[in-house]
Order: structure tokens, then C-alpha cells, then sequence
């Protein structure tokens, strides 16, 4: 009876398995910049943005964005190098951070991992306008339709060196297409 069972166990198909995740982590070599729009020191809000080129092409999107309200494209070719964009807005100060844990990729949806660092209360920072952003290079994709997703981690540490560490919040989604 017993060698019943396992020679039924052993048949592929016969017992139903957990479905295999199919969720791919990105390898991916992301460029951190605090200063991407120069001397740009108006209030600006955060961004989270798929743009093509090379890093000094997405910094140029970025500016017209940005700086002179572009509109964020949302359609692009099979041979466009893809790049997906943090960017955290403009500061007033020093001691904004941001750091990319991970990309992960699920048939045709990103989700991106990112943690941001805030100064607290009686932090010493610098006295400059910063600009926090992170490009993260993904290349080329197959034709389809798109979805990113930004997911953050807000850490404030205090002039003690202690941590507050907020619950990981979706924070920013978009959609684009590949043709």
C-alpha cells in the first residue's frame, strides 16, 4: 500500500504542487544623484517616471519635466534604452537620501523598493537646495502594456543617531506602453 502512494506521488501531474513564483529580481546598477537639475531651487514635488537614453539624456528629460513642465511620456519604442526615475523633489537642505533596494518584475508589472532617508528634528545638514534622484537603467523591453510601482521605506534618524523606520507604504504607480 505504501509503495502505492509513492509511485503516484512520483508521477508528474498526479499531485498538485505550489504554483512557482514568477517574479524576477532586476539586476540593476542604479545612479544616485543629489544635484540632477543644478541650481534649480524651486518647490518641486516628487516623481516616479519610466524615461529612454542614457543618464545624461534622462537628467535633460528630467530638467524639461521638471523645470519647464513637460509632459512625462508614456509611450515608447522596443529599441529605447528604459530607465525608471525616483525623484524626491527639491530640498531646501541636505540630509534627503535615497537608496534602491530592489526591482522586481512579474510578467509586465516593476515594483520598485526604495528606501528614503529624511533628517529629524536637531539634525546638523548641510545648507544647499538638494534634489534627490534615483535612475535606475532596465534596457530595452518587448512590446506591451506596462505598469511601475514605487514602494518606500521613510527612515528619520535624529542627531542621537537613532532610527524611526516607517512601515513600507506604495507610494507612486504609472503605466506605459512598448511598441
Amino acid at each position: 500500500m505504501i509503495f502505492a502512494i509513492i509511485a503516484i506521488a512520483a508521477v508528474p501531474g498526479c499531485v498538485s504542487q505550489p504554483p512557482s513564483s514568477d517574479i524576477v529580481v532586476l539586476k540593476v546598477n542604479p545612479v544616485i544623484e543629489y544635484y540632477p537639475l543644478g541650481g534649480f531651487t524651486e518647490k518641486s514635488e516628487g516623481m516616479f517616471a519610466v524615461l529612454k537614453g542614457t543618464i545624461p539624456d534622462v537628467k535633460e528629460s528630467l530638467n524639461e519635466i521638471v523645470i519647464k513642465k513637460a509632459a512625462k511620456p508614456s509611450t515608447f519604442s522596443v529599441n529605447d534604452d528604459l530607465n525608471f526615475v525616483i525623484f524626491r523633489g527639491v530640498f531646501s537642505t541636505g540630509g534627503y537620501g535615497i537608496q534602491i533596494g530592489r526591482v522586481e518584475k512579474q510578467e509586465n508589472a516593476f515594483t520598485v523598493y526604495a528606501n528614503f532617508t529624511d533628517p529629524g528634528e536637531g539634525m546638523m545638514v548641510t545648507e544647499a537646495f538638494s534634489q534627490p534622484t534615483a535612475i535606475i537603467p532596465v534596457g530595452k523591453l518587448e512590446t506591451g502594456d506596462y505598469k511601475a510601482t514605487l514602494k518606500v521605506t521613510r527612515i528619520i534618524e535624529n542627531k542621537e543617531g537613532k532610527k524611526v523606520i516607517e512601515t513600507e507604504k506604495e507610494l507612486m504607480n504609472f503605466e506605459f506602453k512598448v511598441q
